[in-house]
């Protein structure tokens, strides 16, 4: 007896085959044409405009000012907007001609609204500082993002850390903010859903969610809307802004780092993501007598101090710290000073990612001592150059950084006197540059912020190529009624 089943296989084979290649035929048809595998990407010119946003971070009774340099090789036309009633107002534009620095000296009352800086033509940057008792300084960022994570808060033994959130945007944003302690991850009800809204500042006051946290990090998630966000700490030493990262790195480095008689440096190191993060800590001038710190391993969502004393052999260093087993951190710098003649200062900075070009905005020298510090954390030796608002100094031109070391130059060396300096590293080698400014005389007022590497002003320079997508419709839309 012949088996019924038997002829009817080679038929259902026949049938699966033609169905595979009709789907085949089909996903070449619906599948956008930009997103093959290794598809070329085209070379992308820097955008001839772009914003800079600046969230305030100062009391009714106390001023600031922001600073703005033309970074490019043409002139900058740069409109600053404040909001006042929660919409921007602008000031009247202003063109930089290429090396220039605008101050903009922002009185009390002005200064707790928020800013918005656009630049047109050549590129600028911008950067904001706190000018009181203590002064505090941070780079403006270049663009809203889904997320945003902070190192180096404290709220403990008389602390207070703060935490901005910018709603530059005429929609309101709600974000999720979760805190990283040094036992790990906390999440609250409180911040679950925090409310920015729209063209306003919120300030979280930190030690009403986690007081007598030593140390504290946190992420930011965007939940809807666009937010910007800033960190505030104000401790028995100074007061210090920081910016906060839009993502997590593998590695961050600072050129300044300092261990004496009365400065000690620390880094703040966050793991945002789910899994253990193992890293390790380089120094410039490494001691040959110091055995290291070896590998630190920092849990999911949680934040750890890492001390730099007794690391290098000079006073003054470079730092890295570098992930090891691929999941990438978020790293701050913290310096302390307290002199035996009572001056004292605080200051804080985000770790950056090495770059050819760097722009320092906030610098001048009046009554200041103003250092560019310099880092090379690669392996190749790198010449580096320094321009500053004017031009520079002959001995800033070729700049020769061997792997791991260090060099600055003052400002004021240049300049002295001028209120306004902004500077420009350029090097043919990746390499990390930091501002440092303390006052001369008087109140130590330090502060420090890393440079704005190139990436932020520029953007990418390749993208995928553009194509037409056959899924999209390309009738053409009827014209309104009039």
């Amino acid at each position: 007896m012949t088996d019924p089943a038997g002829p009817s296989v080679p038929v259902r084979l026949l049938w699966a085959v033609a169905s595979i290649v009709a789907l085949g035929l089909v996903a070449d048809v619906v599948l956008p044409a930009g997103r093959e595998q290794g598809a070329a990407r085209e070379t992308q010119a820097a955008p001839p405009a772009g914003a800079w946003y600046c969230p305030g971070a100062v009391g009714p009774d106390e001023g600031a000012t922001l600073s703005v340099a033309a970074v490019g090789e043409t002139p900058s036309i740069i409109t600053v907007e404040r909001y006042p009633e929660g919409r921007p107002v602008a000031d009247p534009p202003v063109q930089l001609t290429p090396g220039d620095q605008y101050d903009l000296k922002l009185p009390p009352g002005q200064a707790v609204a928020p800013l918005r800086v656009r630049w047109l033509g050549g590129p600028a940057v911008a950067s904001w500082r706190l000018e009181g008792g203590d002064a505090a300084s941070a780079n403006c960022a270049a663009a809203a993002a889904p997320h945003w994570h902070l190192a180096g808060l404290d709220t403990a033994g008389g602390a207070r850390s703060f935490l901005h959130l910018f709603n530059p945007f005429s929609v309101d944003a709600v974000a999720r903010v979760v805190f990283g302690t040094p036992d790990g991850r906390v999440a609250l009800l409180l911040t679950e859903n925090v409310l920015v809204p729209a063209g306003r500042t919120v300030r979280l006051p930190l030690n009403d969610y986690q007081p007598e946290q030593p140390e504290l990090g946190l992420s930011v998630d965007v939940l809807s809307g666009r937010l910007v966000a800033m960190g505030e700490v104000l401790n028995g030493v100074g007061r210090a802004l920081v910016e906060a990262a839009s993502a997590p790195a593998l590695e961050a480095s600072f050129a300044f780092g300092k261990t004496d008689g009365s400065t000690t440096s620390w880094l703040s190191v966050l793991n945002p993501g789910e899994e253990e993060a193992a890293v390790e800590v380089r120094v410039s001038d490494p001691r040959a007598d110091a055995p290291g710190l070896g590998e630190i391993s920092i849990a999911p969502g949680a934040v750890t101090r890492i001390e730099l004393s007794e690391l290098s052999a000079q006073g003054d260093y470079g730092v890295t710290v570098a992930s090891v087993n691929e999941q990438p951190i978020v790293a701050v710098r913290g310096a302390a000073v307290r002199t035996s003649s009572g001056r004292r200062g605080f200051a804080l900075s985000l770790g950056e990612l090495a770059s050819r070009v760097w722009a320092l905005p906030g610098g001048g020298a009046n009554g200041r001592q103003s250092r560019v510090v310099l880092f090379n954390p690669g392996a190749e030796p790198a010449t580096v150059r320094v321009q500053t608002t004017g031009g520079g100094a002959p001995g800033w031109e070729a700049i020769l950084l061997q792997p791991n070391t260090r060099a600055s130059v003052q400002l004021e060396d240049f300049a002295p006197g001028k209120p306004a300096l902004a500077a420009r590293v350029s090097s043919d080698a990746p390499v990390i540059a930091e501002l440092r400014l303390v006052d001369a005389v008087g109140t130590l007022r330090l502060w420090t912020a890393p440079g704005v590497p190139e990436r932020e002003w520029t953007g990418a320079s390749r993208r995928r190529p553009a194509r037409r997508d056959p899924a999209l419709s390309s009738r053409p839309m009827p014209a309104p009624r009039p």
